[in-house]
C-alpha cells in the first residue's frame, strides 16, 4: 500500500515470474482431456451409451473452470462419480 508505482500493482510477470499456474492448469486440463478422448476412440467394448456418456464428460471438462460443477448432467453424474470414487484403484492398474 505504500508503493505508489503502478508497476507493482497487478503486474502478472512480477506476481507469477514462472507464469500464472491457473492458466497453465487450464491448458494442461484441455490437453489431458484430448488424450483421454483419443483413448476413448480406441475402445471397442463400450456400449454406445457409455461412449456417449464419456464424450459428454470430456466436452464438459474441456470448458470446466473452478467454481463450475465437475458433473455435466444427471445422466453422466453416475458414471463420473464411480470413476472419481475408484480413481485410486484404477491408478493401481
Amino acid at each position: 500500500m505504500r508503493e505508489s508505482s503502478g508497476k507493482y500493482w497487478g503486474d502478472p510477470f512480477r506476481i507469477w515470474p514462472e507464469g500464472n499456474p491457473w492458466i497453465k492448469q487450464r491448458d494442461e486440463l484441455f490437453k489431458m482431456v484430448e488424450v483421454l478422448e483419443s483413448e476413448l476412440e480406441l475402445q471397442d467394448n463400450f456400449t454406445k451409451q457409455i461412449y456417449n456418456g464419456w464424450s459428454k464428460i470430456f466436452d464438459h471438462l474441456k470448458t470446466w473452470a473452478p467454481g463450475k460443477s465437475l458433473y455435466h448432467s444427471s445422466k453422466t453424474t453416475v458414471l463420473f462419480s464411480q470413476v472419481l470414487r475408484d480413481l485410486s484403484i484404477m491408478g493401481g492398474g
